[in-house]
């Protein structure tokens, strides 16, 4: 018997002896169709059509049999768990001949994959009240695309993500690349940390994909001393007064003052008119000591600054 046998594509006209089956996502699976005809005189049991290997790979036979002269319908299924191309040959037996003809078929896979720079955030020393803005590149050296859409990307204060760029919604192709703005504002003094979540979902083109960035905040309250031009106690006699502020804090020339200063005066009679910082307040105590308090609402306090 001489065997003759042909295949195609379900939507195709034209005959081909190797395949290549849709690209998908890793993880995912795809199925393609597979005419199979015979032009001989001889009924081909859909069992005797096999795959050489099983792993990873099904076809699927809704037909028992190919009649004479007649085709039949197959399916062809990959599971993708790798990028690099993969490759199974589908095998036709005869019950005599053993295998009479054998086509290849071929698939690979494609993921996106995210990178950060820098991979992680630690910011020290933070002035309390004050934001800070760290950028962070977000790059896509997968090959498949990402789809990145708003949200907290599981953030909780002081952490959030105040910008990107470009805006989200945003699709990140290979080699693509997109800004995150990480704005920080630590209200009190301590440490928080934290983890930056991206992912992308599975979309008509892009893939899944997932990054997680640790984070980690520092913010001490500045050292500060108070003194009268370098003397413990003030001049009775003099009509101003500077009472020098030294702020210490690494990385920055300034505070945010949220704080009361407060000093003693000795007498009654003698008190303050005025200030040229903060809001200026006075009582006299149980002792007739004068209890003079200068309060800082949120002002900015230089380094080596004075009143």
């Amino acid at each position: 018997e001489v065997f003759e046998l042909a295949y195609r594509h379900y939507d195709s006209s034209s005959y081909q002896r190797t395949f290549t089956m849709p690209i998908g996502c890793i993880g995912t699976s795809v199925r393609d169709t597979l005419f199979i005809i015979n032009r001989t005189p001889s009924i081909i049991p859909s069992d005797s059509i096999r795959l050489s290997t099983n792993t990873g790979w099904s076809l699927i036979k809704p037909q028992s049999f190919i009649l004479q002269n007649d085709s039949a319908l197959f399916i062809l299924q990959h599971d993708i768990s790798v990028i690099q191309n993969q490759i199974v040959n589908v095998e036709v037996h005869h019950p005599l001949c053993d295998t009479i003809d054998v086509i290849t078929i071929q698939g690979s896979g494609k993921r996106a994959i995210l990178s950060a720079n820098p991979a992680n955030i630690s910011i020290q020393n933070q002035p309390v009240g004050f934001t800070t803005n760290q950028s962070i590149i977000i790059r896509n050296i997968g090959n498949a695309s990402a789809h990145i859409i708003p949200g907290s990307f599981g953030l909780q204060g002081p952490f959030q993500i105040s910008s990107t760029s470009p805006p989200l919604p945003y699709t990140l192709q290979p080699n693509d690349s997109i800004v995150f703005t990480l704005s920080i504002t630590m209200n009190a003094p301590g440490t928080l940390t934290d983890t930056l979540a991206i992912t992308s979902s599975i979309q008509q083109t892009s893939c899944d994909a997932s990054l997680s960035i640790p984070i980690s905040a520092n913010a001490n309250l500045p050292m500060m001393s108070v003194r009268f031009a370098n003397k413990p106690k003030a001049d009775p006699k003099a009509d101003n007064f500077e009472i020098p502020i030294v702020c210490s804090i690494p990385s920055t020339d300034s505070i945010l003052g949220n704080m009361i200063l407060s000093f003693k005066v000795n007498g009654a009679f003698f008190y303050p008119k005025k200030t040229t910082h903060g809001t200026l307040s006075s009582y006299l105590d149980g002792n007739g000591d004068r209890i003079v308090s200068i309060a800082f609402n949120n002002s900015i306090i230089s380094r080596n600054d004075s009143l």
